[in-house]
C-alpha cells in the first residue's frame, strides 16, 4: 500500500487478507477448546500464559510463549479480553492477563453444562473438515461433497467412527422412530433445526404427518433460521448463509429456507395458517395451525 491509497481501500485489503487467513482463528480457537482454556480462564478470572501452561501440565518449555501467541489472536477477536501486568522484578517487563469477554459465555458451559463449543468442535474436525475439499467437484458433477468424501452421507457416517459420533451426539436424547412414517400425536409438536437436514420433498411428508396427529386446534412450532430474500451485509445474513453452505456440503440434502418458502411448505402439507412469531439469537419461532 502507498499513500495514495483510499482509506476504503486499506479496509477493503484488510479484510481481503482477513479472508485468506480466515481458517487460522478457528483452528486456534478449536485448540483452545481441546486445551480446555477458555473454561481454566473463566474459573481463574484472570490468567497468564505461564499459569495456564502450568495447569495443562505440557512438558513442552515453549507452550508459554505459544499459548500467549494464540490468546492473544483470540483478544484480537473479541473472544478474550487482556490487560497488561508489570512484572516484580527489575527490567522484566510485562506480561499479559487474559479473561472471558461477553462472547465467551456463549463458548463456555452454563449452568446446565451446555455451550457452543461442541458445534465449534465437530465443524472444524478433521472428517468435516475434508469434505470441503469435494465442493467444487459437487457443483460440477454433482452430488454431495461429504457423499463423495465417505461414500455415505452424514447420518450413516457417525455409526462408523466412534469418536466423532461421541462429539455429534453431546446434548441429543434419542427417540426411536421414523418421523416420515408417523409422529407421535400431540396438542403441539415442537421441531428446531430439524427442517433444515431435509429437502422440500421430506419436509413435506414429516409436516403432513405432523397434520395427521395434531387435533383441529394443534399446531407445529419450527425453530430455524430465515434467510433474507435477497443477501444482506450483516453478520446475522452472513452467519445464516454460511450455515445454509455447510448443509450444502454436509447434505444429503439440507439446507436454510426463507420465509416464502416456509409459507409454501406449510401450505403444501395442509396448514391453513402461518405466523413468524420472534426471534433469538437469530433462530425465528414458527407456528403452524391447521
Amino acid at each position: 500500500m502507498n499513500d495514495s491509497s483510499s482509506p476504503s481501500e486499506e479496509e477493503a485489503c484488510a479484510f481481503a487478507m482477513q479472508l485468506v487467513t480466515a481458517s487460522v482463528l478457528p483452528a486456534a480457537l478449536k485448540t483452545a477448546i481441546e486445551l480446555d482454556l477458555l473454561e481454566l480462564i473463566k474459573k481463574a478470572g484472570s490468567v497468564s500464559p505461564a499459569e495456564l501452561a502450568a495447569q495443562i501440565h505440557t512438558t513442552n518449555p515453549e507452550a508459554p510463549v505459544m499459548l500467549d501467541r494464540i490468546l492473544r489472536l483470540l483478544a484480537a477477536n473479541n473472544i478474550l479480553d487482556c490487560k497488561l501486568r508489570t512484572l516484580p522484578a527489575a527490567d522484566a517487563g510485562v506480561e499479559r492477563l487474559y479473561s472471558l469477554s461477553p462472547l465467551s459465555k456463549f463458548l463456555t458451559r452454563n449452568n446446565h453444562g451446555y455451550s457452543l463449543a461442541p458445534l465449534l468442535l465437530i465443524s472444524q474436525d478433521k472428517i468435516l473438515m475434508q469434505i470441503w475439499q469435494h465442493l467444487k467437484e459437487a457443483v460440477v458433477e454433482g452430488g454431495v461433497p461429504f457423499d463423495r468424501a465417505y461414500g455415505m452421507n452424514a447420518f450413516q457416517y457417525p455409526a462408523t467412527d466412534p469418536r466423532l459420533n461421541k462429539i455429534f451426539n453431546q446434548g441429543v436424547e434419542h427417540i426411536a422412530g421414523d418421523m416420515f412414517v408417523s409422529v407421535p400425536r400431540g396438542d403441539a409438536i415442537f421441531m428446531k433445526w430439524v427442517c433444515h437436514d431435509w429437502e422440500d420433498e421430506e419436509c413435506l411428508k414429516l409436516l403432513k404427518n405432523c397434520h395427521d396427529a395434531l387435533p383441529d386446534y394443534g399446531r407445529v412450532i419450527i425453530a430455524d433460521r430465515l434467510l433474507p430474500e435477497i443477501p444482506e451485509k450483516t453478520l446475522l445474513a452472513s452467519t445464516d448463509y454460511a450455515v445454509d453452505v455447510m448443509m450444502l456440503a454436509y447434505g444429503p440434502s439440507g439446507k436454510e429456507r426463507t420465509e416464502s418458502q416456509f409459507r409454501a411448505l406449510a401450505k403444501a402439507s395442509g396448514f391453513n395458517q402461518f405466523r413468524k412469531l420472534c426471534s433469538c439469537f437469530n433462530i425465528w419461532i414458527m407456528e403452524l395451525y391447521k
